[in-house]
């Protein structure tokens, strides 16, 4: 079967059971942008090697072709659907790839002889149970049954508030009404805000570490919770996190402090929670806890939408321009690729990295600096090589289509200049030097 010019999502990855295939399927149709995928599985049994390609929507197999490597046959149409439900429960070697609509059209057209011989069955009748809608309804009823509860306990909470008011006129004591507004902050609670970016099936998973979290945070005495914020970035195998804590406490500036350092230390010490439940390599790219006293809030909140605003210059030399969602994670490769150029021989002064798209992305390099030890063409021809590379491994941590669209570079080649006129005016003294000398030595028939 033929496949168009994709980059895998993932290569060489083992299957040692029919479930982690599936798991695998759901995780790539996580992805909104993927409508379909092309499968490439590589198994064996005593008798026979099997390389199977398998091209499939959201919903069904649509082509698919076993060739049995030790007899060298290749089977499509029913033989080959039949292969595949015996050799899913075998342990597998599988690559990847996923299209969007296009791609999957283009390579129905490239495979129609396949596609019209292949049976479209459905996933349920592959692999017993039809997973990816089966997890979907599962996450919907828990979100149901997550927001039933909350307001089962509002609804329990608001005749209690509303009891407390009629009793308050009548006593006119100062202490109910010293307890009225402790009730009203438990209504609120803390706020959990938690984003996924490249795979919203792993939400309920950060979810449940916030949660984890809170708990831990609040055994510590003194303190309130005000926030717990959690955004994770799904890459390739691995979960890039940032985690914001925000809380009060009525203690000192230095308890405060130690504080929140034993906050940080339990954001460190769950997240294995993270590796078990969504299968993913938890990589801590930032973690902040700040706790306040209670008169200091609103200048925290003020302190907080201050450092937005610097985020955006990774340092003095680095400008990144991209939309918020991708924003950290390209800020983090700019840093890397600064570093990269300049160990090519090239002196940054300012680097600028534009970043179009939202589903695709598109690489824009504006770089202004020196080049004293190599050429302009030398120094374009590395920086274009660094960014395609960079370009993939970003591609494949997204599960995105990235390429490099432009490259300029602004470089000053004034110390190149001033030292080829050095060395020329030292030639010329040189040959002067040389030929004052043969004529002295009388051997003018030499000189040139």
């Amino acid at each position: 079967m033929q496949l168009p010019t994709v980059t895998p999502l993932e290569e060489n990855i083992v299957c040692t059971k029919k479930q982690e295939l599936l798991d695998l399927i759901y995780k790539a149709f996580s992805n909104p942008e993927v409508s379909g995928l092309f499968l490439k599985i590589f198994t064996k049994d005593e008798k026979e090697k099997y390389y199977a390609t398998i091209l499939l929507d959201r919903k069904k197999l649509l082509a698919a072709q076993i060739d049995l490597l030790g007899s060298k046959k290749k089977l499509v149409g029913n033989d080959s659907t039949e292969i595949i439900k015996k050799i899913i429960n075998y342990p597998l070697v599988v690559d990847l790839y996923g299209l969007d609509e296009i791609s999957l059209k283009l390579s129905i057209t490239d495979n129609l002889e396949i596609y019209n011989a292949t049976p479209k069955v459905e996933f349920e009748k592959i692999f017993g149970e039809n997973k990816i809608e089966s997890v979907e309804v599962i996450e919907k009823e828990k979100l149901l049954e997550k927001a039933l509860e909350k307001k089962e306990k509002e609804e329990l909470k608001e005749p209690e508030i509303e009891e407390t008011k009629k009793v308050l006129p009548k006593k006119e004591e100062k202490k109910p009404s010293e307890k009225a507004p402790k009730a009203e902050k438990k209504l609120g609670g803390p706020e959990i805000e938690v984003k996924v970016i490249g795979g919203e099936i792993f939400k309920p998973v950060l979810q449940e570490y916030a949660e984890e979290l809170l708990r831990e945070i609040k055994s510590l005495n003194e303190v309130s919770v005000e926030k717990v914020g959690i955004t994770g970035e799904v890459g390739s195998g691995v979960i890039y996190l940032h985690v914001n804590i925000h809380g009060t406490s009525e203690r000192d500036k230095s308890s405060r402090e130690v504080l929140e350092r034993r906050v940080l230390y339990f954001v460190n010490k769950h997240l294995p929670i993270i590796w078990r439940k969504a299968g993913l390599k938890p990589i801590l790219s930032n973690a902040q806890a700040k706790i306040t006293a209670p008169g200091e809030e609103e200048e925290e909140k003020k302190e907080a939408e201050k450092v937005v605003v610097p985020y955006k210059v990774e340092n003095n030399n680095i400008i990144v321009e991209a939309h918020e969602s991708i924003k950290p994670y390209f800020s983090t490769y700019a840093r890397v690729i600064f570093k990269d150029i300049q160990s090519a021989g090239i002196e940054i002064e300012k680097m600028l990295l534009d970043i179009k798209g939202r589903s695709e992305h598109e690489i824009n390099l504006t770089l202004w600096g020196k080049a004293s030890r190599i050429s302009k063409e030398e120094a374009e021809r590395a920086v274009n090589r660094l960014l395609r590379n960079h370009a993939k491994e970003i591609g494949r941590a997204l599960n995105k289509y990235v390429t490099v669209h432009r490259v300029e570079l602004h470089l000053e080649e004034e110390e190149v200049s001033s030292k080829a006129k050095q060395i020329l005016s030292k030639k010329e003294e040189l040959e002067k030097e040389i030929e004052q000398l043969l004529k002295e030595a009388g051997v003018e028939e030499l000189s040139y």
